[in-house]
C-alpha cells in the first residue's frame, strides 16, 4: 500500500515538473532571441507557448524596435501582455474599407487583377542633420539653421502601384489611437483622431538613403520656407465610417519616396515621429476606384 501511493506521488510530482521548470519569457529573451537570428514565426511560436511577463511601455516597445525585434514579434508580446482576448475576425487583407481591418495606415493596391491592402509598418527617422549652424548663431537667425530628416535605406519596402494611391487610415474607437491591438506604440491625442493629424513628405534618395529638409529656423523661430514646403505633399481626406478614413493625395506623385509621418504632441522622451513610407514608381495607372471586396 505504502509503495502505490509513493509511485503516485512520484507520478504526480513528475507531470507537475514541467509546469515548475517553465521559464517566463521577457523582453530580454526576446531580444536574445532575436539576435541568435531566430526568425519571426519561431519567436512567435515560443511566445504563444510559454508563459510571459512583458514590459509592453511605449518606452520599452520603441526600445524593442531599436534592437530589431521584428513587428510580428512585438505585436505577438503586446497580445500577450494583454491576456487571452478573441478579437474580431482581422480581415486586413481586404480591399473593402468596410471589412474587419486592425487600426493602422493601409495602402491599397487595386491595379491587378484581385485589389487588396497592404498596412505600412511605422518606423522611425535614422538621424536628423543642421546645416548653417554657424551662420544662424553668427547672424542671430537671418541665416535659417536648416534641419534634414533621413531615413534609412533608398527605398521604402511598400510600393504604390498609381501615381495617386488611395489610403485608408483605420484608428480605434474615440480615446485610443492606431496600433493599440498591434504595436502599441502610437497613440493619437483626443477623442477623434483624424488623418489631419499627419503630413505626408516627398524625400530624396542621397547616397543610398532618404532625406527631405523638414524644419528651418529663423531668428523668429520656426519656419517653413519654400524649400520646406515643396517637401510637403497635400492630400485630402473623408470619412468612410466611424474611425476609418480614406486618404489621396491632391495630384498625381512624382515617382520617388514619400512617408506619412505624426509627431506625438508630448514632451516624453521616448516620443519620436512615427513614419509610414512607401515608393512611388514611374506608373502610368489612374486612381483606383473600389466596386467589391476581394
Amino acid at each position: 500500500m505504502a509503495k502505490a501511493l509513493f509511485a503516485a506521488i512520484l507520478a504526480l510530482s513528475l507531470l507537475a515538473a514541467p509546469a515548475a521548470w517553465a521559464e517566463t519569457l521577457t523582453n530580454d529573451q526576446i531580444v536574445e532571441l532575436t539576435g541568435a537570428g531566430l526568425g519571426s514565426e519561431a519567436i512567435v511560436a515560443k511566445i504563444r507557448s510559454s508563459d510571459s511577463r512583458f514590459d509592453v511601455s511605449t518606452g520599452a516597445l520603441v526600445a524593442l524596435k531599436r534592437q530589431n525585434v521584428p513587428d510580428a514579434v512585438i505585436a505577438a508580446m503586446v497580445n500577450a501582455a494583454a491576456g487571452p482576448f478573441a478579437p474580431a475576425v482581422d480581415q486586413s487583407n481586404s480591399a473593402d474599407p468596410m471589412a474587419p481591418h486592425a487600426p493602422g495606415v493601409y495602402l491599397l493596391e487595386a491595379s491587378g487583377d484581385r485589389p487588396w491592402m497592404q498596412r505600412l509598418d511605422p518606423t522611425v527617422a535614422t538621424e536628423s542633420r543642421a546645416s548653417n549652424v554657424l551662420g544662424w548663431i553668427l547672424t542671430s537667425g537671418i541665416v535659417p539653421l536648416k534641419v534634414t530628416t533621413v531615413m534609412a535605406g533608398p527605398t521604402a519596402l511598400f510600393k504604390a502601384d498609381t501615381l495617386r494611391p488611395t489610403f485608408y487610415f483605420y484608428f480605434n474607437q474615440p480615446g485610443s489611437g492606431l496600433y493599440q491591438n498591434g504595436l502599441g506604440m502610437l497613440r493619437m491625442p483626443g477623442p477623434a483622431p483624424t488623418p489631419d493629424l499627419f503630413a505626408l513628405i516627398h524625400f530624396q534618395s542621397v547616397n543610398g538613403e532618404r532625406e527631405a529638409l523638414t524644419q528651418q529656423l529663423g531668428f523668429a523661430g520656426s519656419t517653413g520656407g519654400g524649400a520646406v514646403n515643396k517637401t510637403l505633399v497635400g492630400f485630402k481626406s473623408s470619412a468612410v465610417a466611424p474611425g476609418v478614413f480614406s486618404v489621396t493625395p491632391n495630384d498625381d506623385l512624382e515617382p520617388g519616396e514619400y512617408a506619412f509621418v505624426y509627431t506625438p504632441d508630448t514632451d516624453a522622451q521616448e516620443a519620436e515621429p512615427r513614419y509610414f513610407d512607401f515608393s512611388v514608381a514611374g506608373a502610368e495607372s489612374a486612381s483606383p476606384t473600389l466596386s467589391a471586396a476581394p
